[in-house]
Parts: structure tokens; C-alpha cells; sequence
């Protein structure tokens, strides 16, 4: 079984299909409360912001603890607020250039295909 690009073992997997199918069964308040405790517990938590540090560093020191949900949430809430902010096109290329060097050839020329034909 894999979940998020992680295997698990026989064992392992049946614990998983287990807490899963409870967790299904609770009311969606439960449920909730269980995926809260459950990023509070394993997540990073919000990204601090050092008064006259450096906050690349502070930023990368937090995205190494930080799950695959968190991240995702963060850069997409912060792609939004970038393109409302005046003279945030370079921040956005800068942004977009990482997520570029993350696609395989592949994708790469896939995506570039599909833009071209719209």
C-alpha cells in the first residue's frame, strides 16, 4: 500500500485501513477534530517570522518539518496573495521557475503542448 509516496508493509497497511475506516465512521465534527490533532501533532505548524532574522533560512527550516498538506496550502494561499500585490510579477516568475525545475521532461513538454493548444 502507498500512501503520499510512502510503502508500508502488510502490517502497517492494515493498521492504516483500519484507523481509516474508524475515522470514516466518526460524525464530521469528530472527524475533524481528529485531522486537526492529528496536523497539530505531526505538522509544522504556522511558519514563524523572525523579527531581523533570515527568513529564507526561517522559511526553508520550517518547510523541512512541514507535511505535504501544509505546503500546498501555504504556497497556494501565498501564489494568491502574490497576484494581487503590485510589482509581485518577478516573485511569481521566481515561483514559477522552482515549480518548473520539480516537472520531469515529461511534464514539461506536456504542459507546453497543452498550452499551445489553447
Amino acid at each position: 500500500m502507498s500512501i503520499h509516496h510512502h510503502t508500508f508493509d502488510t502490517a502497517q497497511a492494515e493498521r492504516i485501513a483500519g484507523a481509516l475506516y474508524v475515522l470514516d465512521e466518526l460524525p464530521p465534527a469528530e472527524r475533524s477534530a481528529v485531522a486537526a490533532f492529528v496536523l497539530d501533532t505531526t505538522g509544522a505548524g504556522f511558519p514563524e517570522i523572525p523579527g531581523f532574522g533570515d527568513l529564507r533560512a526561517a522559511a526553508e527550516l520550517w518547510a523541512d518539518g512541514a507535511n505535504h498538506l501544509e505546503l500546498e496550502c501555504y504556497t497556494v494561499a501565498g501564489l494568491r496573495r502574490l497576484g494581487r500585490v503590485p510589482l509581485a510579477l518577478g516573485q511569481r516568475k521566481r515561483l514559477f521557475g522552482q515549480l518548473w525545475r520539480t516537472f520531469s521532461h515529461d511534464d514539461r513538454r506536456a504542459f507546453l503542448a497543452k498550452t499551445r493548444r489553447s
